[in-house]
């Protein structure tokens, strides 16, 4: 179903004396981002614990985790049937639009709440259900739990997809904070309604385009801003779109 720097999804069958069950089984898998075995158990065993804390309809649950005969960790989650969510906004109107993100910003309030970051947030990562339109975020496998915050877990390699990554991360790989999560979904807000990443440097208005949401660019721009102006809460980001809607 996909692979990245953390793994491959595959779509798995699990059949019983009564029924067929689907399921996606993501392998974690030794790749150019992860150098040697146990790093690679490490980064699975924090991300289990990461969505093991968390309970919330925005955010992928698992139904198991183990490693397989090979020894390759291995996650069991509920197949989600729908599309990522830059496909789904193609598709959609402005206020379909806005409660998706409002959605998927509760959920990662909810996440840092609970001392989970995401830490690599992008359309990929958040399926839209075809059943009920719920955005879905997948793919923790950056998580980090703020509360292990310690010298020893510090690393220099950056984490995250580049477009989608603030640049006091970029410039410093240890900085840890909601600020990289709030960052990544206004750039995919941005995409969502202009078709394209923004430049935060120099910053195209919606509004040029799309008269009838000039009301979005202030909060958009207050999410990709620079770390010392950026909003600092997906709740509050959420709530203004919201007041908008």
């Amino acid at each position: 179903l996909g692979q990245g720097g953390y793994g491959v999804v595959f779509r798995a069958i699990r059949s019983t004396s009564v029924s067929s069950f689907e399921f996606a089984v993501k392998l974690l898998d030794p790749s150019p981002f992860v150098s040697d075995k146990p790093k690679a158990l490490r980064r699975f065993q924090r991300e289990v614990k990461a969505i093991q804390a968390l309970d919330h309809r925005a955010i992928i649950k698992y139904v198991e985790a183990g490693v397989t005969r090979q020894d390759k960790p291995y996650l069991l989650m509920p197949l989600i049937q729908g599309l990522d969510i830059r496909t789904r906004c193609e598709q959609a109107g402005t206020e379909l639009i806005v409660q998706l993100f409002a959605e998927v910003l509760t959920g990662l309030s909810y996440a840092h709440a609970n001392s989970v970051l995401h830490r690599d947030l992008k359309p990929s990562n958040i399926l839209v259900r075809t059943t009920d339109t719920q955005p879905v975020i997948l793919d923790f496998g950056s998580a980090y739990l703020l509360d292990e915050l310690s010298s020893a877990s510090l690393t220099t390699d950056v984490v995250g997809t580049i477009g989608y990554i603030p640049s006091e991360v970029l410039a410093d790989p240890k900085k840890r904070s909601p600020l990289q999560d709030i960052y990544a979904c206004g750039v995919m807000l941005y995409e969502a309604v202009r078709g394209q990443k923004p430049d935060p440097a120099n910053y195209q208005n919606v509004g040029e385009s799309r008269p009838e949401l000039s009301w979005i660019d202030p909060i958009i721009k207050d999410a990709v801003a620079g770390e010392k102006h950026r909003m600092t809460t997906a709740e509050e980001f959420a709530e203004r779109l919201r007041t908008q809607t």
